[in-house]
């Protein structure tokens, strides 16, 4: 493979790379985003890593590509920096959950109400609307107040 222009991750066409640090706190965070959504991976390593929602990467999962990918610190604030991310996206219009027709079908298997919380999207695709899906769960197994979470997410 060769080398970028400057050899750094902003040589990919298309990426675009933020980062921002608390020098009080010690801590920072890095966001990669494209102008459309890209495939990604990861690999945790360490003894007690923090992750958030890195398993719906792994390739037997239904989500195929990101909207961003979000580096931080471990900490409660490194991965709360994602629920930053994930509301910028969602003022943006992007951020919503894409899925196949197997997402859609076990979204639907629990609970055919659910099947108001997917639309049509592109390519054969379903845009799934994951808090309304939470929603569903939550009052079925008996909790009847729920806060927050009150945006659609396609």
């Amino acid at each position: 493979m060769k080398p970028g222009r400057r050899n750094l991750i902003t040589d990919v066409a298309s990426l675009v790379v933020g980062n921002a640090s608390d020098g009080v706190l010690k801590s920072g965070v890095t966001v990669l985003s494209s102008t459309s959504p890209f495939t990604a991976a990861v690999h945790v390593m360490g003894g007690a890593p923090g992750t958030r929602e890195t398993d719906l990467l792994a390739p037997d999962k239904m989500v195929e590509k990101v909207d961003a990918l979000v580096l931080s610190g471990g900490s409660a604030y490194g991965l709360d920096a994602c629920s930053g991310v994930a509301d910028g996206l969602r003022a943006s219009g992007r951020g919503a959950c894409e899925v196949g027709e197997g997402g859609r079908r076990g979204g639907r298997a629990s609970d055919p109400a659910a099947e108001e919380a997917f639309r049509p999207g592109a390519r054969g695709r379903w845009l799934a609307d994951i808090y309304h899906l939470a929603r569903q769960r939550l009052r079925r197994a008996g909790v009847v107040r729920v806060s927050g979470g009150g945006y659609c997410t396609y």
